[in-house]
């Protein structure tokens, strides 16, 4: 378990002057990551031995995204493990212990030459981060449904500013395109990127629930065709490749 004290800064909220979607992301990142690094299996480690740890999936879900400046306490923990797969819990707690924000996410250990997952996680790894019981919440760990129907956006060319160590799209810039496709679609059919509350019934500013699926990477110069629908309350990102394949699913709702 792994856990660190923060306060939300100017470059952290969205324009609603609230923890932006993304930067709740980017804290569960750099909480795992600290833990990692603290306990001897981070980048280091995984630059000698070829190794990382990819994302599978997250279900993250909102009580609150904390506002400006206030105080905050993420934490993380290793739920389970089983041959290449790592879970993981999230929370984001603000003062007198509240609940803000909470999540379940799904990890693969993958050998990086091969482009493969490992037969199974070293017992480094295991020793390192141990096991703790899962968080009690209602988590969705089925696949994504996507709409038969979907509005195609403007394409994206993955830039040097999306990647990460690994060299591929980061989590969180993945999700950020994602929201990017998102508000263009919104912008389109309601007139706001954000989404008109009372035509559209839905608003980006009050997600409550957003769950991804990480299918395929993206590297330097990859051209990402987003397709976006919207049924009810629930909004569905697709991030493709030129092929058509998913390499993004995202849900919000």
């Amino acid at each position: 378990m792994y856990e660190f004290e923060s306060r939300v800064r100017y470059s952290e909220i969205a324009e609603d002057k609230k923890l932006s979607l993304v930067s709740v992301i980017n804290y569960f990142q750099d909480c795992c990551s600290f833990e990692a690094e603290e306990r001897g299996v981070g980048l280091k480690s995984h630059d000698i031995n070829h190794t990382a740890w990819m994302l599978i999936n997250w279900h993250i879900r909102i009580n609150r995204r904390p506002e400006y400046m206030e105080n905050i306490h993420v934490k993380t923990w290793a739920c389970g493990f089983r041959h290449f797969i790592g879970d993981r819990n999230f929370t984001i707690k603000g003062k007198d212990d509240e609940m803000l924000i909470y999540a379940f996410s799904r990890w693969a250990f993958v050998n990086t030459e091969k482009g493969a997952p490992e037969k199974s996680i070293p017992q480094s790894e295991l020793d390192a981060y141990g096991i703790t019981e899962p968080l009690k919440a209602d988590f969705k760990k089925g696949k994504i449904a996507i709409p038969e129907e979907m509005t195609a956006v403007d394409k994206i060319t993955v830039t040097a500013g999306n990647l990460d160590t690994n060299h591929h799209v980061n989590n969180a810039e993945y999700m950020e395109l994602a929201l990017s496709a998102i508000s263009s679609f919104l912008n389109d059919k309601y007139g706001s990127p954000a989404g008109d509350r009372e035509e559209a019934g839905f608003s980006l500013n009050d997600i409550k629930e957003i769950r991804a699926e990480y299918k395929l990477q993206s590297v330097l110069g990859d051209v990402i065709y987003p397709y976006v629908a919207k049924e009810g309350n629930v909004i569905t990102a697709v991030l493709k490749d030129p092929e058509g394949n998913p390499k993004l699913i995202v849900e919000l709702s």
